[in-house]
C-alpha cells in the first residue's frame, strides 16, 4: 500500500462547496434517521450568537440526554463528573451530538468543505499541466471554458450530469417529466435542514415505498457539485448493502432525488437503544456492511466517511435476517480512485479516521480501518481511540498511535475470533491491513453462514431463468429490471436470498463459479455465463413473475418509459441518441426494431407492451 497511489477524480473546482451541517443529513439519510425540523429550531441561536456558541449548545443539550441513563432523568445540578461517565458515552456526546441535532459537527463540516475544495483545485491544475497547450491555445481554451460556464449556469441541474446509465436499472433514471405522475408524495416531511426536506412517497400503481430528497435549487447553487458527485457514484453501484437511488426528477423550483426508504433509522440508533449489540447481531451487521464496502472498493470507489450514522437500517431487527437489512449512505465525501496516486484530502469524521488520512497519505483502505471502529463500537459499546480526555485532539493522537486497549469488563464474553478481526482491521500500517474482502474471509465473518440445501432443489429453475434472461433483447431486460424495483421487499425476498447465498465471497456479483459450487455442475451455454450475474440482474432473473408481473406495476414501469407521455413507445423513443436506455449499439438497436416492431407500426403501446411482459417465458 505505502507505493500505490490513488486519485480522486477530475470535478470542477467550483463544485465542491460547504454542504451545511442540518443538510448533510438529507444528503446522506433519505428516511427517518433525520430528525424532524423542530428540533433543530429548539436549538437555533439568536442573532447574537456564533456558530461556535450554537454547537456548544447543541452539545450540552445532547450531554444531557446522553447522560440522562446515568442521573435518572434529573437536571444539570445532578449531572455527574466526567470522571464518572463512562469514555464512550463521552466520547460519543462529543462526537455525535451536532449529527443528531444539527447532522453534522460545524467544525469537522467546515474542514471537509475546505478539503475537498483543495482537492479539487490540485486536481484542476494537474489537468491543466497535463494538457500541455500553447499560449494560443490555451488562450482559446479560456475562451471556450467561459462560454461553457455561462451555457451552464442556464442549463437545469440534470442537464449536466450526463447520459449514464444507471447501473441496477440499464436505463437512464433522469426523468424529465414532473414527479407527480409517477409518485404520490405525503405532504408530512420525515426531515427537514436549511437546504430542503424528506417526505415518504408511494409509487403510484403499486404502492412501493420511497423517500423522496426535495433540494431548494435556490438555496443550494453552491451545493451542486457535490450533489452531482453523489448521484453519479450511486448511479454506478448495484449492492444489496448500498442505498438505492431511484429517479432524478427537477422543475423550476427543486431537485427531487428518489431513494429507498429505509424504516429504521441509522446503526447509531440501535446502539442508542442498546448500548451495544450481541456478538451474533454485529456480525450479521460487520459482515453486510463489508459486503458493501467490499463491492465498493471492486468498483474503484473509496467511500472516506464510514460510520454507524451513515449505515440505514431498512429492517426492524438486523439479528432477524440476514440478506440485506443495512444500507451504506452518505457519498458526498466519496470519490473514485486509481492506482496512479494516494488521496490526500483530510474529510470524514475525527473518531472513524484512519492514521493514514491524519497523515495526508491514504488509498481506499481507510475504509476498512473505519469498518473496525464501528465493529470494535458494536461489539464494546465504546470507541477504540479515545485519548486522556475523548477531546479531539486526543482523539486524533490515540489514532496515530494506533494501540488498542481491551478492557475486560467491556469484552467480557467476546469470542477471541471476534477481537482478532477487530485487529485485523485495526491494524495500523495500512500495507498489513486486511482489505474488506480479505476481512470477509475471516473465521469469524465466515461462522455461521446458511447454507441452504433448498438451493439444490432450484438448481434447475434457477439456471433456466438465468439463462433465458440473458437471451432477451436489451429492451424485456431493462425493462425486467425496471419492475422488479417497482416490488415491494417481500415480492422479491426469495431471490434476494438466493443472491445472498450464491453470492459466497460478497462482491455484489454472481458468477459462473459460485454457481456451481453452489449447485454442482451444469448443463448451459457457458457464454451466456461468462459475464458475471449483478444484483438487480439476478433479481430480475429470478423473482416470481407470472405471481407478480400485473397490469399496475406493468403500467407503471411503461409509464416510467414513455419519456414523453403519448401512451406509445416508438422505436424512436428507444434507439435514438435521447434514448432512455443509453447509447444501444447498432445490433442492439436492429434487434429491438425486429423483436418489437412486429406489426410494422414504429411503435408499442400499453396493450402490446403488457402481452409481452407476460408472455415472456424463460
Amino acid at each position: 500500500m505505502g507505493s500505490t497511489q490513488h486519485r480522486c477524480s477530475a470535478c470542477d473546482v467550483d463544485d465542491f462547496e460547504d454542504r451545511d451541517g442540518d443538510f448533510a443529513n438529507i444528503a446522506s439519510d433519505p428516511t427517518t434517521g433525520i430528525h424532524q425540523s423542530s428540533n433543530a429550531q429548539a436549538v437555533a441561536p439568536d442573532d447574537s450568537e456564533s456558530e461556535d456558541d450554537a454547537a456548544k449548545v447543541d452539545m450540552d443539550i445532547e450531554l444531557k440526554r446522553l447522560l440522562s441513563p446515568f442521573v435518572g432523568g434529573k437536571g444539570s445540578e445532578h449531572l455527574p463528573k466526567p470522571e464518572q461517565v463512562p469514555a464512550w458515552q463521552r466520547a460519543e456526546c462529543q462526537l455525535t451530538s451536532s449529527s443528531v441535532v444539527l447532522g453534522r459537527d460545524l467544525e469537522e463540516e467546515e474542514n471537509n468543505r475546505a478539503e475537498l475544495i483543495e482537492e479539487q483545485k490540485m486536481e484542476h491544475a494537474e489537468q491543466l499541466r497535463e494538457s500541455r497547450h500553447s499560449p494560443a491555445e490555451e488562450e482559446g481554451v479560456k475562451i471556450r471554458r467561459k462560454s461553457l460556464k455561462r451555457t451552464c449556469s442556464e442549463l437545469s441541474i440534470m442537464s449536466t450530469l450526463g447520459k449514464t446509465v444507471s447501473e441496477r436499472l440499464q436505463l437512464i433514471i433522469e426523468n424529465p417529466r414532473d414527479i407527480d405522475q409517477f409518485y404520490n408524495v405525503h405532504s408530512k416531511e420525515l426531515g427537514s435542514g436549511k437546504y430542503g426536506v424528506v417526505k415518504k412517497a408511494a409509487v403510484k400503481g403499486t404502492g412501493a415505498k420511497r423517500a423522496v430528497k426535495q433540494i431548494s435549487k435556490e438555496k443550494c447553487k453552491e451545493l451542486q457539485g457535490a450533489l452531482k458527485n453523489e448521484i453519479s457514484i450511486c448511479k454506478m453501484l448495484d449492492h444489496p448493502n448500498i442505498i438505492k437511488l431511484y429517479e432524478v426528477f427537477e422543475d423550476s423550483k427543486s431537485l427531487y432525488l428518489v431513494f429507498e426508504l429505509c424504516k429504521s433509522g441509522h446503526l447509531l440508533d440501535c446502539l442508542d437503544k442498546r448500548g451495544r449489540l450481541n456478538e451474533g447481531s454485529a456480525l450479521i451487521a460487520m459482515r453486510q456492511i463489508l459486503r458493501g464496502v467490499a463491492y465498493m472498493h471492486s468498483c474503484e470507489v473509496c467511500h472516506r466517511d464510514m460510520k454507524p450514522q451513515n449505515v440505514l437500517v431498512a429492517e426492524r431487527d438486523i439479528s432477524l435476517h440476514d440478506v440485506s437489512a443495512l444500507r451504506i449512505s452518505d457519498f458526498g465525501m466519496s470519490c473514485r480512485f486509481d492506482n496512479s496516486r494516494l488521496l490526500t484530502a483530510l474529510v470524514g469524521t475525527t473518531a472513524y479516521m484512519a492514521p493514514q488520512v491524519l497523515e495526508r497519505r491514504y488509498d481506499q483502505q481507510c475504509d476498512v480501518w473505519s469498518c473496525g471502529v464501528i465493529l470494535h463500537l458494536l461489539l464494546s459499546g465504546y470507541l477504540p481511540f479515545l485519548g486522556h480526555d475523548a477531546s479531539k485532539d486526543a482523539i486524533r493522537k490515540a489514532i496515530k498511535r494506533g494501540k488498542l486497549r481491551f478492557e475486560k469488563e467491556h469484552w467480557k464474553g467476546i469470542s477471541p475470533e471476534a477481537v482478532r478481526t477487530v485487529r485485523l482491521m485495526l491494524t495500523r500500517d495500512a500495507a498489513r491491513r486486511c482489505t474488506a474482502a480479505q476481512a470477509l474471509d475471516s473465521p469469524w465473518l465466515q461462522s455461521s453462514i446458511s447454507k441452504d440445501a433448498g438451493l439444490l432443489s432450484q438448481r434447475a429453475e434457477l439456471v433456466s431463468s438465468l439463462q433465458g434472461f440473458r437471451q432477451q433483447n436489451h429492451f424485456t431486460k431493462a425493462a425486467f429490471r425496471l419492475v422488479v424495483t417497482l416490488l415491494a421487499e417481500e415480492q422479491i425476498r426469495r431471490s434476494q436470498d438466493s443472491f445472498m447465498l450464491l453470492d459466497l465471497n460478497g462482491d455484489g456479483s454472481v458468477s459462473l463459479s459460485e454457481l456451481i459450487e453452489c449447485l454442482g455442475d451444469f448443463n448451459c451455454d457457458k457464454q451466456l455465463f461468462e459475464q458475471n450475474f449483478s444484483y438487480t440482474e439476478f433479481l430480475a432473473a429470478t423473482f416470481e413473475r407470472r405471481r407478480y408481473v400485473q397490469r399496475p406495476v406493468c403500467k407503471a414501469a411503461f409509464s416510467v418509459l414513455d419519456t414523453n407521455g403519448d401512451d406509445v413507445l416508438t422505436l424512436d423513443e428507444l434507439t435514438s441518441g435521447q434514448s432512455l436506455l443509453g447509447n444501444l449499439s447498432e445490433e442492439d438497436g436492429q434487434r429491438l426494431v425486429k423483436d418489437l416492431d412486429q406489426n410494422g407500426k414504429g411503435g408499442i403501446n400499453f396493450a402490446e407492451f403488457y402481452s409481452m411482459m407476460r408472455s415472456a417465458n424463460w
